[in-house]
């Protein structure tokens, strides 16, 4: 066993603007959409970090 002392996790809203990429799937003639997210991470920065990982996987181009 670890005597580590684990980081809590937190839930996160984020706001992420997405911009046009080829084969997005977003409707023809939209500039980009904005999308609410719910997130964990143990900070903010990991929250933001694995949205976008995430949203780069679905062939997004998050802002």
């Amino acid at each position: 066993m670890s005597d580590k002392p684990k980081r809590q996790q937190k839930v996160y809203t984020l706001l992420v603007e997405v911009g046009r990429k080829a084969d997005d799937g977003l409707p023809e003639g939209s500039t980009g959409a904005a999308l609410m997210c719910y997130a964990s991470g143990v900070d903010e920065g990991e929250a933001v970090r694995e949205t976008v990982a995430i949203l780069k996987q679905a062939d997004l181009a998050p802002l």
